[in-house]
């Protein structure tokens, strides 16, 4: 209540911070992490982006990478592989492509693996992004960092991060000193300074952008992929992940432990 949070802010444990939420463009409101685990997911079927982002300075090499959500791919900053994993550089249809050595199955036609290296050793790597000429993208590194998150189960291995369209990579993000592009408002429409994207919504910037990369050859192939991906409880429409402010609670280590001696 009222009274608690005065309290709160006398003991100056209120701050305002930036976190990338679950947000539902219809009700232009966030829903919370609990909303969503408790009844939020859902089985649905989207389409896989399977991209092939050159390898800088390595003619016909690329990495191969996967996403659920092409209209985030304009903000990547960085790609991410597990420093545990293998991962193999293979030749495929006459061109040479990095993936995690698990996810063979995923490439298309007869390959012949060419060397291997466990992720740890593609750590800063360098590559090209199909959109690195966008304003918001002058910082980004676009290069290669390590995540236990990337995972040989799925997708190719190597995963597109971009801290401000997703709550797992904002944490990468704020850990590994990244870049966060926040391009949606509140409705979830892209915001203006994005070129061609500005003004669109999000999922007709799906559309764009896999168009785009199919056009300029950044694609390797598009798949569908059923998966569980989080529902808005009031409206049920598909919630999208969005970088914004709010405010919060401070829970310092003294703070917990008093909380924890009143309720016994």
């Amino acid at each position: 209540n009222w009274h608690l949070l005065k309290e709160y802010h006398k003991k100056g444990l209120i701050y305002k911070g930036a976190d990338v939420v679950p947000w539902c463009p219809r009700c232009g409101t966030a829903s919370s992490k609990h909303d969503i685990a408790t009844e939020g997911y859902r089985d649905v079927t989207h389409k896989a982006l399977f991209m092939q982002f050159p390898v800088k300075g390595e003619p016909d090499e690329y990495f191969l990478i996967f996403t659920t959500t092409p209209w985030t791919v304009p903000a990547d900053v960085a790609i991410a592989v597990n420093k545990d994993l293998d991962y193999v550089k293979v030749e495929n249809q006459d061109v040479k492509y990095w993936i995690a050595e698990a996810r063979l199955e995923e490439l298309e036609g007869d390959y012949k693996i060419l060397e291997k290296k466990k992720g740890k050793e593609l750590e800063g790597m360098e590559y090209i992004m199909p959109y690195a000429s966008l304003k918001c993208q002058k910082d980004s590194p676009h290069k290669v960092v390590l995540w236990e998150l990337a995972s040989g189960e799925e997708g190719t291995g190597i995963v597109h991060i971009a801290p401000g369209c997703g709550s797992e990579d904002h944490e990468l993000g704020e850990k590994s000193g990244l870049p966060s592009i926040a391009p949606l408002n509140e409705a979830g429409f892209y915001q203006e300074g994005y070129d061609e994207f500005s003004l669109k919504k999000y999922s007709d910037v799906t559309k764009m952008v896999l168009e785009d990369l199919d056009q300029r050859r950044f694609v390797y192939k598009i798949a569908p992929y059923k998966h569980r991906y989080p529902h808005c409880w009031r409206c049920s429409n598909e919630l999208v992940f969005r970088l914004v402010e709010e405010w919060y609670i401070k829970c310092t280590k003294e703070f917990r432990n008093k909380l924890k001696s009143e309720n016994k």
